[in-house]
């Protein structure tokens, strides 16, 4: 897996996982097809929605102002999906996968969810 940082709207940056024919979602994983979510000014592409619901936009994402750069608002949305849907072991290997997570990496995403 290889991992394309691309600037996102407005002044951020996102790791975006791509397999070299692929983009996968940066919250869940799941492939999204060839084409990114963001165009190359940063700015969302509206046709691109994941199952996870997830959706990096200027009003679903964090702005400016709450002090969240994009790559920790993705972390904070991934906490809670995973919490919502009963940390599904295919999810979190789906995860594991796609973000080359650890053992360790899963245990301190669930202990940091479990804090809230």
């Amino acid at each position: 897996m290889q991992y394309q940082r691309v600037s996102v709207y407005p002044n951020d940056e996102l790791l975006l996982p791509y397999d070299g024919e692929s983009f996968y979602c940066p919250m869940c994983g799941e492939s999204c097809g060839s084409y990114p979510p963001f165009d190359e000014d940063g700015r969302p592409v509206f046709d691109w929605i994941c199952t996870c619901s997830f959706f990096p936009d200027k009003d679903d994402g964090p702005s400016e102002h709450c002090g969240l750069t994009q790559e920790q608002y993705v972390a904070a949305y991934r906490k809670q999906w995973l919490s919502e849907n009963d940390w599904a072991p295919e999810l979190v290997e789906r995860l594991r996968a796609v973000f080359q997570l650890t053992d360790n990496d899963v245990e301190m995403i669930r202990q940091a969810a479990e804090l809230k």
